[in-house]
């Protein structure tokens, strides 16, 4: 690999992303801002990989470098940048695919569900300890 190629990728500079890390934590927000501009494409691209919709991935991006943000005070940098930060993309990635899972085990039958008088028949029998009727 050529120095010029190297210096293009993200992680070519661990030192740099700690400092910007460092800066974040007190306060910098221009630090902040260069470490979104240097990583986001790659978290990005990692979190479409493993969720196959790209709006739920700009979501998570963005959900990503907020915690980043939030946590930069407890950013160690014996471990790498790139490690920490691809451990929380992947955390939220995997949280949003068991609420996938739940979500798509419940059922809703749009045609009983859709009658006002359901839901009220529902909540009385829930509140009295009786049994569902018919409203």
């Amino acid at each position: 690999m050529k120095p010029q190629e190297q210096t293009n990728r993200p992680d070519a500079d661990p030192e740099r992303d700690d400092d910007l890390m460092r800066r974040t934590a007190e306060g910098e927000e221009e630090a902040f801002r260069l470490l979104v501009l240097r990583w986001e494409q790659q978290v990005f691209a990692f979190l479409f990989h493993m969720l196959g919709e790209a709006e739920e991935a700009r979501d998570l991006t963005q959900d990503t470098f907020v915690k980043v943000h939030a946590q930069a005070g407890r950013y160690r940098p014996e471990a790498k940048f790139r490690s920490w930060l691809f451990r929380i993309a992947g955390n939220l990635a995997r949280s949003a695919l068991r609420r996938r899972k739940i979500i798509g085990w419940i059922r809703f039958d749009m045609d009983r569900h859709d009658r006002p008088g359901d839901a009220l028949a529902v909540a009385l029998a829930v509140t009295l300890g009786g049994e569902q009727t018919s409203v």
